[in-house]
């Protein structure tokens, strides 16, 4: 039976060295997709969590392949922007294309 912990990551050391792993890879990738997106939504430095830069860069450009489509397009949606249709990659997508796959 699985069991939901509070703060688990404070009271498991496996869980907190996993949660270090998984944001380590995460902040790799959003740094080979700035590269590849030529630093359009300054990925580098936010790892994907929003900032002005970012979502000045939404406005501007609007979604690239690599948005997860539930954040970026309730986003766009707020701000009243549309955007491009099939552009959106799904979460597995984007895990395969930042790493050449």
């Amino acid at each position: 039976m699985q069991e939901n912990i509070v703060k688990a990551d404070a009271k498991i050391v496996a869980v907190a060295a996993a949660s270090i792993v998984a944001k380590a890879e995460r902040d790799s990738i959003m740094i080979e997709l700035d590269r590849k997106m030529h630093g359009k939504y300054g990925w580098s430095s936010s790892k994907g969590y929003r900032c002005k830069k970012h979502l000045d860069a939404l406005r501007k450009h609007g979604l690239s392949p690599y948005h997860r489509r539930k954040y970026a397009l309730a986003y766009l949606a707020h701000e009243g922007l549309k955007s491009e249709e099939g552009v959106c990659g799904t979460e597995g997508a984007v895990r395969r294309k930042a790493v050449g796959g």
